[in-house]
């Protein structure tokens, strides 16, 4: 894969992560909260704004080229994990890297560009690999966690 070949699927993942308060550990009651200003000690993990199951699918077709923008606007790094694929990581804060991985490890403020082909069809999870952050306020499934979905085209 060359960065000068325009991918058919371009996703853009915000990851955050906020603390909330809630009345105790693996106890989520819904509502609108103002999260806590410094966030030291974050309880709900989101892409996009949105946790688990409330995330919003990545959808592809086999044979598609796929380009992933993570960019980590928390205070915390997270690693995130594409199932069922490898990538090719292209860009780290704007510069041009070569390499090939399945997990990334995305500092504070830090944006990686990731590219692969769709070559293996079925539903696949992407999530921060970290346990804690695959929940909300410690309850599973939740969290940062989305699907790769390959549709019938």
């Amino acid at each position: 894969m060359t960065r000068d070949v325009i991918p058919d699927r371009d996703y853009v993942i915000f990851i955050q992560e906020w603390q909330i308060k809630q009345p105790e550990l693996g106890e989520v009651f819904p509502g609108c909260y103002t999260p806590i200003k410094f966030n030291r000690q974050p309880n709900f993990f989101t892409l996009n704004g949105k946790s688990f199951p409330a995330t919003t699918p990545l959808y592809t077709c086999l044979g598609e080229r796929v380009r992933i923008r993570f960019i980590n606007k928390s205070s915390n790094s997270h690693s995130m994990h594409v199932h069922g694929h490898d990538f090719r990581v292209v860009e780290v804060d704007g510069f041009t890297r070569n390499f090939m991985d399945d997990t990334i490890n995305i500092a504070s403020a830090q944006r990686w560009d990731i590219e692969f082909c769709a070559n293996n069809p079925g539903c696949w999870p992407v999530n921060g690999t970290k346990a804690f952050h695959q929940s909300n306020n410690g309850k599973t499934p939740g969290g940062m966690t989305t699907a790769l979905i390959y549709l019938r085209c």
